[in-house]
């Protein structure tokens, strides 16, 4: 619901400001809102109104809205401007980033290709920051379901083949060192990996016979008590979030002897994190979920490794349990999938 308001926002205030209708335009925005462009920062309606009366004129811009990320209250929207001078028309890419409350544009940040005031990469840069941001969001929410899950709980099978929920948190908790480890591997060779090309897809599922994941097994029995394996969880994962929260995306960085950026990295995690929250509750009915906006990009990473989109019929939840082979799919989702179904499942490693 959240996310349907927010993207009915930014469609509203393209609609409006296309349409020259200041009244409408200003109608999506809270009181207090602000809106930062470049160097340039507007603070409130007074403002608002005259920024947006000075930007309707002259130049004649229309905006098209490309692709548009929500996650709850926020929203990623790439888009492109039109701008009609003496000498023609001139085209440019805008990345728009906006924060909601009560379905109205509580502030923005704006970033335009070829603008002056903004430092060469700065769109690139703060595609990065959104995936930081989803990065943050679902590693939170994935921490926080595991420190409600009751102790009793820890003992139910995972939707990981052969763990157990205590086998995943331990599991969770060495991602978490791993996310240290890289972010403090600096590289200086060029990347020779994305935020997709980082998985590798192997051949078959696993069994939980693997000595790593055996070994997994034997260091979750160690811990004896949830509340250790909660409070170890806590303690690394605060880290690695903070850790990544004060990484430059830019930086290169080595992992699995590959190098990728860390904004790459971040967002490689999001399908990661997303992915384990769905086998951390598989089997705790009324527990909380991953957020709407991990889903999304989740499944957005999982096509593009496929290689193709999976049937809009198949929910983002439903395209990752079943396109990971975490179950399979029904006859009404075999029918939905044609020749796909027979490439699956797609096992990330």
């Amino acid at each position: 619901m959240f996310e349907q308001a927010a993207a009915g926002a930014v469609y509203r205030h393209v609609a409006g400001f296309n349409s020259r209708d200041l009244e409408s335009l200003l109608a999506g925005f809270t009181d207090d809102a602000v809106w930062v462009t470049g160097t340039t920062v507007v603070n409130g309606r007074a403002e608002l109104t005259e920024f947006f009366a000075r930007a309707m004129e002259g130049l004649l811009p229309s905006l098209v809205i490309e692709n548009l990320l929500t996650a709850g209250d926020r929203a990623a929207c790439q888009l492109t401007e039109t701008l009609t001078t003496s000498d023609g028309e001139r085209t440019f890419s805008i990345a728009g980033f906006y924060e909601l409350r009560d379905a109205r544009i509580a502030s923005a940040k704006i970033y335009r290709e070829g603008n002056a005031d903004i430092a060469s990469g700065a769109t690139a840069n703060a595609s990065a920051a959104w995936a930081a941001d989803l990065f943050a969001r679902s590693w939170t929410a994935l921490r926080t379901a595991v420190a409600d899950v009751a102790d009793e709980d820890f003992a139910r099978p995972s939707g990981c083949t052969g763990w157990l929920v205590r086998d995943l948190v331990c599991h969770l908790i060495i991602d978490a060192q791993d996310v240290l480890i890289t972010l403090a591997t600096p590289a200086e060779t060029e990347p020779t990996r994305d935020a997709v090309t980082y998985w590798e897809v192997a051949e078959t599922p696993p069994t939980g016979d693997d000595p790593l994941d055996a070994l997994i097994v034997r260091l979750a029995a160690a811990y004896e008590e949830p509340r250790l394996l909660k409070f170890h969880l806590d303690d690394v994962g605060s880290a690695a979030g903070r850790a990544a929260g004060l990484a430059d995306p830019g930086l290169r960085v080595g992992t699995r002897g590959e190098v990728l950026t860390a904004g790459d990295y971040l967002s490689a995690y999001v399908l990661e994190w997303t992915l384990h929250h769905l086998d951390l509750i598989a089997n705790l009915p009324g527990a909380a979920g991953p957020p709407a906006g991990s889903l999304a990009r989740s499944r957005e990473m999982l096509e593009r490794i496929a290689g193709t989109a999976f049937p809009a019929s198949l929910s983002d939840r439903d395209a990752l349990l079943v396109g990971t082979g975490r179950r399979a799919p029904t006859d009404e989702e075999k029918a939905a999938l044609g020749g796909l179904s027979a490439r699956l499942p797609f096992v990330l490693g």
